[in-house]
């Protein structure tokens, strides 16, 4: 991703093993074009695998950025089904759960 604005790191454990991934949430810097809604390009990638990427929109920058702010946690089940994330050295992400 181009112009990343705020990254998170996690950790995800999946079901039944001992390793650990790290987890990244990137989101870019929030853009518009002319005569189109803002965006917030949203990115997250494990390692290798190719990433989870999407983008929010708004009327302004603003709700833009909290529109993608608030799609992470759906975002994030993807992982969250098949194990554990951690966040600071706690269960959770951070992203309100």
């Amino acid at each position: 991703m181009e112009n990343i604005w705020a990254e998170r790191k996690l950790l995800f454990t999946p079901h039944g093993s001992d390793e650990r991934f790290v987890l990244f949430v990137w989101l870019g810097r929030p853009y518009t074009e002319p005569g189109r809604a803002w965006r917030v390009d949203v990115e997250i990638q494990q390692g290798t695998e190719e990433p989870l990427r999407t983008h929010a929109s708004g009327d302004d920058s603003m709700q833009a950025l909290q529109t993608a702010l608030a799609a992470i946690p759906d975002l994030l089940n993807k992982w969250r089904d098949r194990g554990r994330l951690i966040w600071e050295g706690a269960d959770g992400t951070g992203f309100g759960d």
